[in-house]
């Protein structure tokens, strides 16, 4: 008689599949989106210089007096080319050999998964530009702050409010920005806060209908779903991370998040600008010496505020 018992070198101990379990990828919003692409004017070399024309002030003028001559602000933005990645790999015989079953797996899995990693870098790159704006500073423009910490919370632990966005929005209508193409980027926690808070005003405005059923966001496409104070709301879990920061007697801790608003309305009025030399662009080679495959994939661009009017930063903690 034959058992499990007496013929226990018989039995498969283990069973290995040959699927491969990925992360879930981030949903990443279209870089392009938030700056000014200037690839075409920018051709060759590493820094593209842009002149800058500001604004004239009237002064009185009295009958038969001489005229008072004034000269216009003039000044020079720079966008240099800064970033120039990589994501570089091989492949062996012997690897392939051993494990022919699961090779084309690894190989489709690790091809989209540096595809999505340049994708990320590029966002999160555009992103961290908010950096050019001075830290700890309100960044005054006619008179009205363009960086400031949350009012909500308290400091090392500050939350959004609806009053936050509504001074966005003030600094916004100060610094005559169009009232259309206005969005405010947030952390998935921001999100958290202003869902519940809108169930506080759901009957008061009926912009907010329908918010406890499906909250701001549909994070299926990263489309635009709800609307406070003329500001489209996004949910990014790419935004910049800020560490401790204060502003205006205000701070959040170590877990500080840059949500972002911008105008995105058209390229000129857009907050950023960038160059991009190289899209992400995949080579391979075959290397008899070492019996590999070999495979790569190259980056180069960069990315700097064009307009500082046309973006207002809120702090908030995780």
């Amino acid at each position: 008689m034959q058992t499990t018992g007496n013929t226990q070198a018989m039995v498969i101990q283990q069973l290995y599949s040959t699927s491969l379990i990925e992360s879930f990828p981030q949903q990443l919003m279209d870089a392009s989106m938030f700056f000014n692409d200037r690839t075409s004017e920018f051709p060759e070399g590493e820094v593209l210089n842009i002149d800058q024309i500001g604004d004239i002030t009237l002064s009185p003028y009295a009958e038969n007096s001489p005229l008072d001559f004034s000269a216009i602000d003039t000044s020079r933005i720079e966008l240099r080319i800064s970033d120039y990645d990589q994501d570089s790999w091989f492949i062996t015989d012997k690897l392939r050999e051993d494990g022919a079953s699961k090779i084309p797996g690894l190989v489709s899995s690790r091809l989209r998964k540096s595809t999505q990693a340049f994708m990320t870098k590029m966002v999160s790159d555009v992103m961290a530009t908010q950096s050019q704006q001075t830290a700890g500073d309100l960044n005054l423009i006619n008179a009205q702050p363009h960086r400031f910490v949350a009012s909500g919370g308290t400091d090392g632990s500050r939350k959004i409010t609806l009053d936050d966005i509504r001074q966005l929005k003030l600094s916004f209508d100060e610094a005559n920005i169009p009232a259309a193409g206005r969005i405010l980027i947030v952390d998935p926690t921001v999100e958290f806060e202003l869902n519940g808070l809108a169930q506080v005003v759901t009957s008061d405005n009926p912009r907010f209908e329908g918010l406890i059923e499906t909250g701001f966001a549909d994070r299926t496409g990263m489309q635009f779903y709800r609307n406070i104070y003329g500001f489209d709301i996004m949910i990014s879990t790419t935004l910049p991370r800020v560490g401790a920061e204060t502003i205006d007697g205000k701070s959040t801790g170590a877990t500080g998040v840059a949500n972002m608003a911008l105008y995105v309305g058209d390229d000129e009025g857009k907050p950023f600008m960038g160059v991009v030399r190289k899209q992400p662009t995949a080579g391979n080679k075959r290397n008899d010496d070492l019996q590999r495959d070999e495979h790569w994939a190259l980056s180069r661009w960069g990315f700097a505020l064009q307009r500082p009017e046309t973006l207002a930063v809120v702090l908030t903690d995780k």
